[in-house]
């Protein structure tokens, strides 16, 4: 009897010996998984660091000069000092022209302060007809304006290229001499790859990639969102001074983000 209790006992041992490791392992490599979830996310939040948005001109453009009225001196605008400029600043390269994917792109400008109470804007296609034109109220205090194209405006078509214009109002009205600026715009389409890419990018990634692809408009575009909304975030900060420090425009790259 004794032997049968013996070799009862080394039997359930034995079973004990094979199977509770293998329960053990497979506990412990759910729980393995389960704690290297956190890891993956912060790998990917560690990663965020390491983004750089630059700029990557998509060719040698031919500098365009700045103009505003029809009789107005061009150099006005380029020879002043930013801060004692009676004009706006665009938030574009030296060429004052740039790429778009968007149908309804935003345009940066610094605005000075001014006594002037409106900023016209006007968007003309090639062939020199109106596509869009209004006049924007503004404050007295300086700082960075968004100017979007309103989505009730008929969208940008792709390869075609259009003319800006920002004029500051005083109150003598808008003028002939009145000084302002102007600068181009295109809308192209990113590659296949790239466009798959933007569904898994974060905004941050998305702003590398466009300045990657020389996409101006919505490089500036999406940091300048970002930046209004996480004003507190070191890394996006560092990146638009950057940015705006590539293209010659670092003596504006502190000054404040106005409201749409």
């Amino acid at each position: 009897m004794k032997i049968r209790q013996n070799t009862s006992t080394a039997i359930a041992l034995g079973f004990l010996s094979v199977f509770l490791p293998l329960a053990l392992g497979g506990s412990l490599a759910q729980r393995t998984v389960a704690q290297s979830e956190p890891h993956r996310s912060d790998r990917r939040v560690q990663d965020q660091t390491l983004v750089q948005v630059t700029f990557e001109p998509p060719g040698d453009g031919e500098p365009t000069d700045t103009a505003g009225g029809a009789s107005r001196d061009e150099d006005i605008c380029a020879q002043q000092p930013l801060e004692s400029s009676p004009c706006v600043t665009p938030l574009m390269p030296g060429t004052q022209s740039g790429l778009t994917v968007a149908q309804h792109p935003e345009f940066y400008l610094y605005v000075p302060e001014t006594e002037a109470t409106e900023l016209f804007f006007a968007l003309k296609d090639a062939n020199n007809r109106h596509h869009y034109q209004t006049k924007i109220p503004i404050s007295g205090g300086g700082g960075i304006l968004a100017v979007r194209l309103p989505e009730e405006v008929p969208a940008l078509e792709i390869g075609q290229t259009y003319r800006w214009t920002f004029i500051l109002v005083g109150k003598d009205g808008l003028r002939p001499d009145t000084p302002g600026v102007q600068g181009g715009i295109e809308r192209v389409e990113l590659n296949p790859n790239s466009m798959g890419e933007l569904e898994v990018l974060t905004p941050l990634e998305k702003a590398a990639l466009y300045g990657a692809e020389g996409i101006w408009y919505d490089t500036m575009s999406t940091l300048a969102q970002l930046r209004r909304s996480q004003p507190d975030d070191a890394i996006v900060e560092e990146n638009w001074r950057e940015l705006l420090a590539s293209v010659g425009l670092e003596a504006i790259a502190e000054r404040p983000l106005l409201s749409p």
